[in-house]
């Protein structure tokens, strides 16, 4: 049995002051109360083999405020600079003896930006830089019962720095381009995880034999220093589209390519497997219309075999291996819609 009880208030305020400048004001107080009751337990190596964590009922309070400034010196140029704070609430593990449950998670994230217009609107340039300041981050570990089930967990500190930049440009009333960019720098500052820790087979993997016992050396759980897992450092992506009018009006011929590119991304916390760099190239060919249109497509047009992300590299027992979730193949085809 899970019951969630969530109440909110919500207040926002703005005020405009010298012509080009604005300041908003933002704040939400958020209670939620959580309830879990656990039935008895019968996976066979619990122990004891039929005890239930029983009902568990906890109530989280939290405010988030916000404030942004603007200010627009000109029709075609906006900045702004924002602070915002963000919470997670915790919750339950159902089952697990050493963490019942885990605390709610917190963030700062400051930004600075701005937006330009350029050449009567057949252009715009979007960019951005911002730091997130995140505390008590919640993951995915290993309990470290005999069940070795997943459970959720507050182990991390983490700061991010990351840089955005977003181009638009129609040349012509026919053809548009777009183009972005995202560099990042997410980093676990201190923390540690039971899915690494203690563990012999250190030096077949990446990961630090940084701890000595009488039985030798293994594996503290520590992950300071690494990189956040599923976050690459970079991507790209780009887009252009021709939109040419046909004789008699009421037909376009369209033609459009978008291809995006990923680096690579760890699937753990202990940076100890990664998923390659990837790319992506859909193209779309075609007629479209008022009233009907029809295309030809092709996604991923260079077949690009690289997986889309994998499980970390434990399974609940804790034996090395990993679980990959693989993409589709090139996929090529013909579309006709009718619009009525």
């Amino acid at each position: 049995l899970i019951s969630n009880d969530f109440y909110s208030v919500f207040a926002s305020g703005s005020l405009d002051f010298a012509d080009i400048w604005n300041v908003t004001l933002e704040g939400r107080y958020t209670r939620e109360d959580k309830e879990a009751d656990q039935i008895a337990d019968r996976f066979p190596i619990r122990v004891p083999p039929d005890q239930p964590t029983g009902l568990q009922q906890r109530a989280f309070n939290f405010f988030t405020p916000r404030v942004i400034v603007t200010v627009t010196p000109t029709d075609d140029f906006l900045a702004y600079v924002s602070a915002a704070k963000g919470v997670k609430s915790g919750g339950f593990n159902p089952g697990s003896v050493q963490f019942p449950t885990f605390d709610q998670e917190e963030n700062w994230t400051y930004e600075i930006g701005s937006k330009w217009t350029l050449w009567d609107g057949r252009a715009r340039l979007n960019g951005a830089a911002y730091f997130i300041d995140w505390d008590d981050q919640q993951i995915t570990a290993t309990d470290p019962d005999l069940t070795r089930l997943p459970i959720t967990v507050n182990v991390a500190s983490t700061e991010i720095m990351g840089v955005e930049l977003e181009a638009f440009l129609s040349p012509t009333d026919w053809l548009e381009f777009n183009l972005g960019a995202t560099v990042l720098d997410a980093e676990y500052k201190d923390g540690a995880t039971t899915t690494i820790e203690q563990l012999i087979d250190c030096d077949a993997i990446p990961i630090p034999c940084d701890v000595t016992t009488p039985l030798g050396a293994v594996t503290s759980g520590s992950i300071a220093g690494k990189q956040v897992a599923g976050t690459p450092e970079a991507t790209l992506n780009f887009g252009a589209q021709a939109r040419w009018p046909m004789p008699g009006g009421n037909m376009d011929f369209i033609a459009r390519a978008d291809y995006a590119w990923q680096d690579k991304i760890y699937v753990d916390e202990a940076n100890a497997g990664f998923i390659p760099s990837r790319e992506t190239l859909n193209l779309r060919v075609g007629l479209d219309g008022d009233t009907w249109s029809f295309q030809g497509f092709c996604n991923n047009a260079t077949n690009d075999k690289t997986p889309l992300f994998a499980l970390p590299p434990r399974d609940i027992l804790g034996v090395p291996h990993y679980s990959v979730v693989n993409r589709n193949l090139r996929l090529c085809g013909v579309q006709m819609s009718l619009r009525m």
